[in-house]
């Protein structure tokens, strides 16, 4: 049996682009798949027309945000808005509304799930290789190889792409990934990662963790992730790096309290 997946699309301006269509013969053929859009604030008719794909199909949902919050904080939004709703999902996910990620790419990384049932947290990546149809440009693959290379070294972990829009969590562990706000407004995919090698270390030492290389990865229109933000993309990951590293010492320095306080009352 095929797990049941939720895929929460953020959305923002997305009016005109949005390929309703798209979503709409997907879940008709799809028994297994719901989408939640969450209109995160937008200046533009998005509200109107997410609203009008819910009353076209009970599979596709609508949560409106009355202000612009960001990607991080829109996903985290539908997260905590579906479980709040005590929908019943084995997985939950997140997609770009460009669809940049095929909807045809999901069934690959549900295939995964079938094949290995112990999996918690996928990741789709974007790996040029025969076969393949990963269209980037030039500049931006080759920036997106430095800062794949920095994180994986900063998290002493073989990631190759945590910034691919496409990713599939357990639901047990959505809910506590997504309980808290992130620090990182563009970055959050490395902060996941980092909550995860913090708080729930078991994902990646039993290979509960997967990066699934794409087939069809299509990049679209202008990214709104500008100059300045690759600039301080250093200052960001050093500042999430710390902030997870505290957060340990803090931990390990309290244990250790304890312990003396335990070893002190057996004495």
């Amino acid at each position: 049996m095929n797990p049941k997946i939720l895929i929460i699309v953020p959305s923002y301006n997305e009016s005109k682009r949005l390929d309703q269509e798209a979503f709409l013969a997907f879940v008709s053929e799809q028994n297994d798949f719901e989408f939640l859009f969450v209109d995160d604030g937008s200046k533009d008719p998005t509200k109107d027309v997410l609203k009008g794909l819910e009353s076209q199909n009970p599979k596709l949902h609508a949560h409106i945000l009355e202000a612009n919050k960001g990607k991080a904080e829109a996903i985290r939004s539908g997260v905590n808005y579906a479980i709040g709703k005590h929908w019943e999902y084995d997985f939950i996910g997140y997609i770009d509304a460009d669809l940049a990620v095929p909807l045809s790419e999901l069934l690959l990384m549900r295939e995964q799930i079938s094949k290995r049932q112990n999996l918690k947290f996928l990741m789709g990546i974007r790996l040029a290789r025969l076969g393949a149809r990963i269209e980037r440009k030039m500049v931006r693959h080759y920036l997106g190889r430095i800062f794949a290379t920095v994180v994986s070294n900063m998290l002493h972990e073989p990631t190759y792409d945590t910034q691919c829009g496409a990713k599939l969590i357990h639901r047990d562990l959505a809910r506590q990934l997504f309980a808290d706000p992130f620090s990182s407004k563009w970055f959050f995919d490395v902060e996941l990662i980092f909550r995860i090698k913090k708080y729930f270390p078991e994902v990646l030492a039993n290979n509960q963790a997967l990066e699934v290389p794409l087939n069809v990865w299509i990049e679209k229109g202008e990214s709104r992730l500008k100059w300045i933000d690759f600039l301080k993309a250093p200052v960001e990951l050093l500042s999430i790096k710390s902030r997870y590293s505290r957060s340990k010492s803090k931990s390990k320095s309290k244990s250790k309290s304890k312990s003396k306080s335990k070893s002190k009352s057996g004495e």
